[in-house]
C-alpha cells in the first residue's frame, strides 16, 4: 500500500496525521523570524502533546462515562502550572 493510500485510510479513520502538525509547526516557526535551530522533531512533538494533554484515543462500542470530579482538578493543575491561577 502506498504512502498516500495510507494517510487517506487514516484520515477517513479520523486518526490525526502527525506530520502535517510538525509541518505546521514549522511554517509557524518561520513567520515569526526567530533566530533558533527548531526541527520539530518527534521528540518535540512528544512533549507538545504531553504538555496540553492531547492523546489519540480509539473509542470502540459504548462512550465511557467521564469523571467530572477528576477532570475539573486536572484542568486545574494546569491552570496554575501555566500561571493562570495562583
Amino acid at each position: 500500500m502506498s504512502q498516500l493510500n495510507k494517510k487517506i485510510n487514516k484520515r477517513a479513520l479520523g486518526e490525526p496525521d502527525w506530520a502535517c502538525s510538525q509541518a505546521k509547526a514549522k511554517q509557524f516557526h518561520a513567520s515569526l523570524n526567530v533566530d533558533s535551530n527548531f526541527s520539530a522533531s518527534n521528540g518535540w512533538l512528544a512533549r507538545f502533546k504531553k504538555r496540553h494533554m492531547i492523546r489519540c484515543l480509539n473509542i470502540k462500542g459504548e462512550k465511557p462515562s467521564a469523571n467530572e470530579d477528576d477532570a475539573r482538578f486536572r484542568e486545574g493543575r494546569r491552570l496554575q502550572r501555566d500561571g493562570f491561577v495562583t
